[in-house]
């Protein structure tokens, strides 16, 4: 978007002159305000931006969600950020009433709830929920099936629940950077998922069940202690690009040999000391191999030489 089309609103000067061009903003973001500015800002005003697909909320100690969002007709992405004070369960009445809300981005909020009024945001395609207060995802999260993209980051989540294989249309999930022991078995359910994050966590190792994630294009798993790969792990017929990054490999898991299609390969900060000289995939178009600090780069097979990265 332009700079024409976007309005910041720091104050209630900055909203009487976003005011004047209302009808060309897209891209609404109001933050930053006092607790007197909140106390005196006429929300209703917000409604005269009909144009905004978008609108972030944060850094304020508002206690509600302005319903006049759902007067926005054209509202798709909303994010609410660092708003400590805001009651949850009047909130997603709110987020409800946005007919076309596609996008939802909850920043920094210590208080989260999932309330059971989740289960109305029916056009809700994508959900980003950044640093939550969850020792456990709530099966609240789970009761949208059409929702296709879910981003979980800094949470103290040990496990993933069976109820995660609700979502039969996801096609991304990633849970980063939490303290994920395990993954079910069920996650095989989920037969139209092509990218799959589960970065700096505790994983040692993988369920059985991801080899069948037979859409499976981009799996990462970068910063955990994962030294071996399931067996069946070649039937990922349809892998492109696989990260193991920063996961204390003593060798290449030879599994990785069956992924016919892979393309990319990530295999940097671990412990390898050799590419063995049948190392080969027709596929392949880079391998990273930086900062394993025992491995010789003269040594490395003529074919990965050429396309080796460290």
């Amino acid at each position: 978007m332009s700079r024409e089309t976007r309005a910041h609103i720091g104050s209630l000067d900055d909203l009487t002159e976003a005011l004047e061009t209302a009808e060309k903003i897209e891209d609404l973001t109001v933050d930053d305000l006092t607790a007197a500015e909140v106390r005196k800002m006429d929300w209703s005003q917000l409604g005269k931006f009909v144009n905004a697909t978008e609108v972030t909320l944060s850094d304020m100690n508002i206690t509600e969600l302005p319903s006049v969002l759902t007067e926005l007709p054209k509202l798709k992405a909303i994010e609410i950020e660092r708003t400590p004070k805001l009651d949850w369960g009047q909130a997603f009445e709110v987020l409800a009433g946005v007919k076309g809300l596609e996008e939802l981005k909850l920043s920094v909020q210590k208080k989260l709830v999932i309330p059971e009024t989740f289960s109305k945001l029916k056009a809700l395609r994508t959900l980003n929920l950044f640093e939550p207060p969850f020792a456990e995802l709530p099966g609240t999260l789970f009761t949208l099936p059409e929702l296709t993209t879910l981003y979980i980051q800094f949470t103290d989540c040990k496990a993933l629940p069976d109820e995660l294989a609700k979502l039969e249309n996801l096609t991304t999930f990633s849970l980063n950077s939490s303290k994920l022991a395990s993954v079910p078995e069920s996650i095989a359910q989920l037969q139209k998922l092509e990218r799959l994050s589960l970065d700096a966590n505790k994983l040692k190792a993988l369920p059985d069940g991801i080899c069948e994630l037979a859409s499976l294009k981009r799996l990462s798993l970068e910063a955990n202690k994962i030294t071996k790969l399931p067996a069946d792990f070649g039937k990922l017929k349809a892998l492109e690009c696989l990260s193991l990054n920063r996961n204390g490999l003593k060798k290449i898991p030879a599994e990785i040999l069956q992924l016919s299609g892979l393309k990319e390969l990530s295999l940097g900060s671990n412990k390898l000391t050799e590419v063995p000289a049948e190392f080969a995939l027709p596929a392949l178009q880079e391998i990273a191999l930086y900062y394993n600090k025992e491995l010789d780069e003269a040594s490395l097979p003529e074919a990965i030489k050429a396309i080796a990265k460290f």
